[in-house]
């Protein structure tokens, strides 16, 4: 993983949830490890995250990769077709994060991108946290966008050659200025770019919701 390729990791502590944070620009990285061998379901504890993180966004747009081969999304055309009847989201795809072209009918792996309102039902759906690599890629805006799709792709463009370290860090800094908040998943952690008053809420739910759990958390 990009983030972590030149880092020590200490000792865990005994029901320790570690997260890394940094600085791009004004922005605060803030890295939320695997928390597996401490929290049985933890992709629940994303969702109330993601959920706090974009509430106020009126629209959120988002791209998840699939890989059927994985399991990642059985029931491929049922799902796909409930997030637009049922949760009336914009639902378009394409052969991958930066494509336009429309994946084909038989094609096991592709991203499913969509923009709409958020609800919780609807990210469970679709959102996968444990496959290798990066998986959704999510941002939140405070308006909806008639030509949301090449917008997404356009943003991805920029933000793939970002997360593989092909241009600069600072490339991503224009984007978190565009939008409400940026969060992506990779390899089962979760990644959320925002700015100073929003790391200091994501940091109050953090110690509202682990408490619960008797579970403790610290930056490292």
């Amino acid at each position: 993983m990009k983030w972590i390729k030149n880092r020590i990791f200490p000792p865990v502590r005994k029901k320790a949830w570690n997260i890394y944070l940094s600085s791009i620009g004004k922005y605060k990285l803030i890295e939320i490890t695997d928390p597996t061998s401490r929290w049985d379901d933890f992709p629940s504890m994303y969702m109330i995250l993601l959920d706090f993180l974009f509430k106020e966004c009126p629209v959120i747009v988002l791209s998840q990769f699939i890989d059927e081969s994985q399991g990642m999304l059985p029931h491929r055309d049922i799902i796909l077709n409930e997030l637009s009847a049922v949760h009336k989201l914009q639902v378009e795809r394409t052969k991958g994060y930066d494509s336009c072209s429309p994946s084909a009918i038989n094609d096991r792996e592709y991203a499913v991108h969509t923009s709409g309102v958020l609800e919780i039902n609807w990210l469970k759906k679709l959102l996968r946290f444990d496959g290798g690599g990066l998986a959704p890629i999510i941002y939140g805006l405070y308006q909806q966008d008639s030509n949301w799709l090449n917008t997404i792709i356009d943003r991805n463009k920029t933000f793939v050659s970002w997360y593989y370290l092909k241009i600069k860090e600072e490339a991503v800094v224009p984007i978190a200025k565009e939008v409400g908040a940026i969060a992506w998943g990779s390899d089962a952690w979760l990644h959320l770019l925002v700015n100073e008053e929003k790391k200091t809420r994501i940091e109050q739910v953090l110690t509202e919701v682990t408490k619960k759990y008797d579970v403790d958390w610290a930056y490292i």
